[in-house]
């Protein structure tokens, strides 16, 4: 029988009849033929609107092997599949946004679970995972909101990067003591998470007080996110606090004990009651984003800090900072969005980065230091409370947009008698968002602001 000419049945195939490659969405039922291997990429993929409602119940047959990428895709209205343990392989997206499929058999045979194989599946109460399965990939089960509990079974030896991300609901997880490599961010946003279990034969990782370290207990690998005991001490011996390992967990304090050298990026991101942090001294942040949408009101930073990462504290309730002596640099972002209303730098900051100090709505006094050498790119766009602010001598760059929408903006004090252009051409933008502030100048400067492109609209005056 020529499988290539299938089109009573609504099938497309390979000219051997062993691939699928499209199913024509006339029935709600796709019953797929004998002696089919392979489904296709895209092959039962909804294109449109009307598509994605009409397939209802998959039966496949015996003789498939292969399931191919996004073969089942945006199949809204897909309530039931049947998958053969002839299958061997299942690839990255196949059942994305299957919203009505409510259980699904993986068959045993399988040893990976791809990228998104069950993305948006959100009626997927639980899953058995196949005794076959060595690794779970990135990403590999996440977005399974209604999923409670999960058991992963011996023989998995690695999981991905956000493997169980946006799985809103997961309460517990059990991990194997086959586990040898386990990724970051493995529970983002798996915010009802309250029990993790390591096997305790487990050579790589153990767990102390729901929180997964090495087995030598010198990194946190992760941690739940519904801590009961929520004021959290990190335990000693501990050296390093790895990526998002307490990323959007309810903890109220962390006790950082002196024996930690490094916190990772995003490691306390949008902890919503965390509101105090106290950081010995030696410890050294890496990446961005530390505490970025936390609560953070205060926090204590290490002495010998020199620098403040990008995002350190943005869009936190951090109201007052006071900085080590030795911040050189302060990067891009790093108190955007904070309700801080003063601002006095150490002597030895150089660099203010992009948007730095944007959209802090209540900041009224800043005391820039001499010293300092750029101010970039919108460092304090949207600061809309800021009057006043006086530019030191030492600075010789003023990016674009410093002080786009600072519609209260009325004064800029220089106290160079030596301007470039590149302190004052950038100027010029504001114009466009009706800023005209009085700018004063050394006595006797006028003239060399004016030549180096200072726009000639600004009231200039001499102090």
């Amino acid at each position: 029988m020529d499988w290539n000419q299938r089109s009573n049945n609504n099938f497309t195939t390979s000219a051997d009849g062993k691939k699928l490659v499209k199913f024509d969405f006339c029935n709600s039922i796709a019953i797929v033929p004998d002696r089919i291997e392979i489904i296709g990429k895209y092959a039962f993929f909804a294109a449109n609107i009307n598509d994605s409602w009409i397939l209802q119940k998959v039966v496949l047959p015996e003789s498939v092997r292969v399931i191919e990428e996004n073969a089942f895709s945006d199949n809204k209205n897909l309530k039931e599949i049947n998958i053969p343990d002839s299958v061997i392989e299942i690839q990255k997206d196949a059942f994305q946004e299957c919203h009505k499929l409510k259980s699904i058999q993986l068959p045993e045979g399988l040893t990976s679970i791809e990228h998104g194989i069950l993305a948006g599946c959100k009626s997927i109460q639980a899953i058995n995972l196949p005794s076959s399965l060595v690794i779970i990939k990135e990403h590999g089960l996440f977005g399974l909101d209604k999923i409670i509990d999960l058991y992963v079974p011996e023989g998995v030896k690695e999981i991905g990067d956000c493997a169980f991300a946006l799985n809103t609901l997961m309460e517990s997880i059990y991990l194997p003591s086959t586990l040898m490599k386990i990724g970051t961010n493995i529970f983002d946003r798996c915010t009802s998470l309250r029990k993790i279990y390591v096997h305790p034969n487990c050579i790589e990782y153990r767990i102390y007080n729901d929180i997964i370290l090495n087995r030598n207990g010198t990194e946190i690998i992760c941690a739940i996110k519904n801590f009961r005991n929520r004021n959290i001490t990190i335990p000693n011996g501990v050296k390093s606090i790895n990526e998002r390992a307490f990323a959007y967990s309810n903890i109220h304090t962390v006790n950082i004990t002196c024996t930690v050298k490094s916190i990772w990026q995003c490691a306390f991101e949008a902890c919503k009651d965390l509101k105090f942090v106290y950081i010995p001294d030696c410890v050294a942040f890496y990446g961005w984003g530390h505490f970025e949408y936390s609560a953070v009101e205060e926090i204590r930073l290490p002495n010998d800090m020199e620098e403040i990462p990008p995002s350190f504290l943005a869009y936190t309730n951090l109201k007052s900072i006071d900085f080590p002596v030795k911040i050189k640099d302060i990067k891009e972002g790093a108190f955007a969005g904070t309700p801080i209303k003063q601002l006095s730098l150490p002597r030895n900051t150089m660099l203010l980065g992009k948007h730095a100090f944007s959209r802090c709505k209540q900041l009224v006094d800043v005391n820039l230091n001499c010293g300092l050498k750029t101010i970039s790119d919108g460092c304090f766009s949207e600061c809309t409370a800021l009057k006043t602010i006086t530019i030191p001598e030492s600075v010789e760059e003023l990016g674009n947009n410093c002080f786009s929408l600072c519609y209260n903006l009325k004064e800029i004090h220089f106290r160079t008698d030596n301007p470039t252009k590149r302190l004052v051409d950038n100027l010029d933008l504001l114009r466009f968002y009706g800023i005209r502030p009085r700018i004063y100048v050394p006595i006797g400067c006028s003239s060399k602001f004016l030549k180096s492109g200072l726009p000639r609209y600004f009231e200039i005056v001499e102090e």
